[in-house]
Parts: C-alpha cells; structure tokens; sequence
C-alpha cells in the first residue's frame, strides 16, 4: 500500500469518528521547519501522524519533529499499512475520539 492509498483509508477512519484533522497535500507550499507530520488530529487531545507507505523511510525533518514533538509532550505516532489491517490505527484513533462526537458546520 502506497502513501495516498493509506492516507485515503485513515482519513474515512477519521471522518468516521467525527474527529477534527488537517492534513497539507503539498507541503513545499507549506513554510516553517521542513518535516511536520502529516497529519494534525484533535479530539480528547491532539495527536500528530506521520503516515508511511511501504518502502517508505522517515526523513531527517520527520524524525526531528517527531522527538521535538515527544519532548514537548505531544503525542506522535508513525502509521503504516500494517498499523491499518492490524487495527491499531482504528484503535489510536479511538483512543484520540473518546466518546464519538460531530463537530457541526456553520450553515
């Protein structure tokens, strides 16, 4: 499973819950420090996921932002195709969600 196909597949998973999240499609359009996860969710607290498709490795900016983020006290986890059919995604994102609830949008 390829990064999109993965990303396609958490983002139903996270619409499902009801769960607030971003997630930058080009992030050479982006500015700041190069290697921010790429998605940002917030529910009972926030969590920052760096998906990783198969074959894919962490770069040097992801790996830094991920322990800047540890060490600052957030929440980060890396997610592969095998953190989807193995559930722990759904799982981790329950977790985020806690009792299931709809952010509404302005009519």
């Amino acid at each position: 499973m390829n990064h999109t196909e993965l990303l396609v597949e958490v983002q139903d998973l996270l619409d499902d819950r009801g769960l607030v999240w971003h997630y930058c499609r080009d992030s050479r359009r982006c500015q700041g420090t190069p290697g921010l996860p790429d998605l940002v969710i917030v529910g009972q607290y926030v969590l920052f996921a760096e998906l990783k498709g198969d074959g894919d490795t962490m770069s040097s900016g992801q790996t830094s932002w991920k322990w800047v983020l540890l060490a600052a006290g957030a929440r980060h986890v890396v997610w592969t195709s095998r953190d989807l059919t193995s559930g722990r995604i759904r799982d981790q994102l329950a977790a985020v969600a806690g009792p299931v609830r709809r952010l509404s949008t302005p009519s």
